[in-house]
């Protein structure tokens, strides 16, 4: 009886939260696919409403091991899983197997709040055109490449100060820095990145990294 408990104390936990990751996966797996479905229709979001014409257009090609390392949000378009997020960065390194191992983080409901993080791993998609800026993240048990979100880089300073990241659907929509702020001329650069690729400017929520304090 008291091993029985012990097993029941321990697993139910660990598959609830499970069970609660899952649900997240798919929850984001679909409002993704689902964007994808019909380009005649109105697209409900927690982000941007949006009219779904070309999708956006990725870079060509890019230099993996030079786009790893640490990066800083500077605007996103609202989503629920991000909510309450200051700080948020993202860390990518490159594996021995050709995949990326992702780390985002961020500090919850204020600069010094806790600290949250979620890791998973990317994989280039195949493309006829050679590129491999098209990529799926996969968070939820990552080796089973289930459940993944497009992750699409459809633009890159030359230099790699900043990148714009979005996705098929143009529901989800980053702009990274290599440090906390990014100055205005290189921003309307980002902007126009943007703008050329049909997006929406307004619907962007600018993240605090402002006073932030990174583990």
């Amino acid at each position: 009886m008291k091993i029985h408990a012990t097993i029941t104390r321990v697993l139910f936990p660990l598959m609830f939260s499970l069970m609660v990751s899952l649900f997240e996966s798919l929850l984001v797996s679909c409002a993704q696919q689902g964007g994808q479905s019909s380009s005649n229709s109105s697209l409900e979001s927690v982000g941007p409403t949006v009219e779904l014409t070309q999708p956006p257009k990725p870079v060509l090609l890019v230099d993996l091991q030079r786009y790893a390392g640490t990066w800083y949000e500077i605007a996103s378009y609202p989503q629920w899983f991000q909510r309450g997020c200051n700080c948020t960065r993202a860390r990518y390194s490159k594996k021995d197997d050709g995949t990326i191992a992702v780390v985002n983080s961020c500090n919850r409901e204020s600069v010094d709040g806790k600290y949250s993080v979620a890791e998973g791993t990317a994989v280039v998609q195949k493309d006829p055109a050679g590129s491999n800026s098209r990529l799926k993240v996969y968070f939820f048990l990552p080796w089973l490449r289930l459940f993944g979100g497009d992750y699409w880089i459809i633009g890159l300073d030359e230099e790699h100060r900043w990148a714009v990241v979005g996705d098929p659907s143009k529901k989800y929509l980053w702009i990274l820095s290599r440090t906390p702020s990014l100055d205005d001329a290189e921003l309307r650069r980002g902007k126009s990145v943007i703008e050329s690729n049909g997006l929406d400017l307004t619907a962007l929520q600018w993240t605090v990294q402002k006073g932030c304090v990174y583990p």
